[in-house]
């Protein structure tokens, strides 16, 4: 009996339902086979040459752009916390130099940095400045085509609401004018003429502001450091552009073999606007526009507006001609400050602004077409040089 009954329960046990506790993993049957399996991945980033054979412990280092990690620091310069926007362009200036970008990747890279130049943090602002100043010099030839978006944000810069970045900006454009000075002479645009009216206290022409009386104060101006950096920046723009090849040293003329295929006007034009003589496509004057037209000196007073191209000397003056009023005062009254480093500067830009005026101008009087300017500027020119 006992045997029996042992053999039932043997067999009644491979039936029974076992009880499933909450929590408990449920058990695997005896015969249970395990398929799963593991694998490991071999990366070569590069080959192994002879020169990391002879420097085993040097780190092997790519010779290619990775545009995944340059994505990657790309996006965090979009960054809420200023402290990764910083080290974002950290990275991207290390990596810019060991892999210099073609113009492929330039274009991205300059379409998401040039935004941080309105950047609220200086950290942000000066990380931005040393990555655009490490450029090679093949990067910085292409950055011809990305010259009139980095002038929209610097221009932005200098009429900003917070002094920092306005105090900042012409460090910006001081470096496009070293780069790219004939993109930025070409431009020559009102704005930037606008902003310095801003930084620096000059009456802005058609608006009926004045801003002399707050020309000695360097707090407006972002203290003495910005205010030797504004006035720097604005005499290298003068002289790039007011100056006429034969005036000055180091002028090194171009010379092109012409083609004596194609005649000159069959050719392409020369110049960005080739037309503007023709005033085909000219507004009705503003005064925000006041300063990129005047009256031809052969034509009547009642002719239409000529647009001055920005592609000349004298047009780029004729652009200018409309703030020259409020400089020559500021200038003056600049120039009976205390302060040595700005009286240094005025007179450099009053120099540079010297040979312009009596050349300009006196070609303006010739013509009949003079209103006073030249007799003005010989009386500011005894202020600023102590002849008065």
């Amino acid at each position: 009996m006992p045997k029996a009954s042992k053999k039932k329960k043997e067999k009644k046990a491979d039936f029974a339902k076992k009880k499933l506790k909450v929590g408990k993993t449920k058990e695997k049957p005896t015969n249970f086979t395990d398929t799963s399996f593991r694998s490991k991945a071999v990366t070569l980033p590069t080959q192994f040459t002879d020169a990391q054979a002879a420097n085993p412990d040097e780190a092997p280092v790519s010779s290619t752009l990775d545009q995944q990690t340059l994505d990657h620091h790309l996006a965090l310069t979009k960054h809420y916390s200023a402290t990764n926007r910083t080290a974002a362009l950290t990275a991207l200036t290390d990596i810019l130099k060991k892999h210099p970008p073609g113009p492929l990747h330039l274009s991205p890279i300059i379409t998401a940095l040039a935004p941080l130049i309105l950047d609220d943090e200086p950290k942000v602002r000066q990380a931005l400045l040393t990555l655009l100043e490490s450029l090679a010099p093949n990067e910085v030839t292409w950055l011809t085509p990305h010259t009139p978006l980095l002038l929209l944000y610097i221009s932005s810069a200098m009429t900003h609401i917070a002094p920092g970045v306005r105090g900042y900006s012409t460090r910006f454009l001081h470096w496009l004018l070293e780069v790219s000075s004939n993109a930025v002479v070409s431009a020559w645009t009102l704005k930037v003429w606008t902003g310095f009216a801003g930084l620096l206290g000059w009456s802005v022409p058609g608006l009926g502001v004045d801003n002399g009386k707050r020309v000695n104060n360097t707090s407006g101006l972002g203290g003495k450091i910005s205010r030797g950096k504004h006035l720097k920046c604005l005499t290298v723009m003068l002289r790039m552009g007011l100056h006429v090849a034969g005036e000055g040293e180091g002028d090194v003329k171009k010379e092109r073999v012409p083609n004596r295929c194609v005649h000159p006007a069959y050719a392409l034009p020369g110049t960005t606007n080739p037309y503007a003589h023709l005033s085909l496509f000219t507004p009705a004057p503003t005064p925000s526009t006041a300063g990129s037209t005047f009256k031809s000196s052969t034509a009547s007073t009642s002719g239409p507006a000529i647009v001055a191209s920005p592609e000349s000397p004298h047009g780029r003056y004729l652009i200018l001609r409309p703030y020259l009023p409020g400089i020559i005062k500021w200038l003056s009254d600049s120039a009976q400050d205390d302060d040595r480093e700005l009286k240094a500067g005025v007179r450099e830009i009053a120099g540079v602004l010297n040979g312009v005026i009596n050349r300009e101008e006196v070609a303006e009087d010739e013509g009949g077409n003079g209103d006073g300017l030249k007799s003005e500027w010989e009386f500011a020119k005894g202020k600023i040089w102590g002849n008065v």
